[in-house]
């Protein structure tokens, strides 16, 4: 089945991925997705963020 991952007819479908066919249950909580928007979760967390970026190449002088 790995071989045909990518191939027509082959890999792995969505039933297969997200309802862990063959994968034993454990019963274990496990932790909730990552939020699409990390500023509005961490703003309905009381944490405040500032990103500070570039979209354009830049040098750091040393020395």
């Amino acid at each position: 089945m790995v071989g045909q991952i990518g191939l027509p007819g082959g890999g792995i479908s969505y039933g297969h991925h997200y309802s862990g066919i063959g994968v034993p249950s454990t019963g274990f909580a496990a932790p909730g997705g990552f939020p699409r928007n990390v500023d509005e979760a961490l703003n309905q967390s009381g944490i405040t963020t500032t990103l500070m970026a570039t979209a354009a190449p830049f040098r750091l002088r040393v020395g």
